[in-house]
């Protein structure tokens, strides 16, 4: 297993320039729209009714903000934080296809007098369409020191790849089957059902 994870990682890496990702928060086509009110920080996605959005729920540092409200409205997902104390913090709204984060937008907030009082930088970035890391992930790969195991990459004809793992007898015996996504966060390809 540990083989299976160090060939998915070469592969990401593979990949990894082909990732969409801007330094400072941006508009994607107007998608996205913030807003400071009442000394609270609102982002708004023009989701269409998607439900797919989630927005941090500060668990990694609820000391600057915290999620006061999340929701879709009317098409639009919409999730509001709330001043807890002065200083400095890091907000996202993540998109999920599955197991994975297909699109991440991250807010830096400076957090003053009680309020939220500017948006002082941020990210943005995006899964690249999957025909873009073909050439680099599809085929048959060999584990690199004995090449012994085997693993064989496919297009899934949804979305992703299909990958199938083999090590014959002499090396453990097994099997290994998953459907993977790049997830443009962790910058790597993930899995949550894959079976041996």
């Amino acid at each position: 297993m540990k083989k299976l994870i160090a060939l998915l990682a070469i592969a990401a890496l593979c990949v990894c320039s082909a990732a969409l990702a801007e330094e400072g928060a941006t508009s994607e086509e107007g998608k996205f729209h913030t807003l400071i009110e009442d000394g609270e920080f609102i982002i708004q996605v023009d989701s269409e009714g998607d439900l797919a959005w989630m927005a941090d729920g500060m668990e990694q540092d609820p000391s600057v903000v915290e999620l006061a409200f999340e929701d879709t409205v009317e098409d639009t997902y919409v999730a509001r934080y709330a001043p807890v104390n002065d200083g400095e913090v890091t907000v996202a709204v993540r998109h999920y296809t599955g197991p994975a984060c297909d699109e991440i937008v991250t807010y830096d907030l400076r957090v003053a007098d009680g309020a939220v009082q500017e948006v002082t930088g941020g990210s943005y970035a995006v899964t690249p369409a999957y025909w873009t890391m073909d050439l680099a992930l599809l085929g048959e790969w060999v584990e690199d020191e004995t090449q012994f195991a085997r693993m064989t990459v496919e297009k899934n004809p949804e979305r992703g790849y299909d990958i199938t793992v083999v090590s014959p007898v002499s090396y453990g015996a097994y099997v290994f089957k998953a459907s993977v996504l790049f997830d443009c966060e962790r910058d790597a390809l993930v899995y949550d059902k894959g079976k041996f």
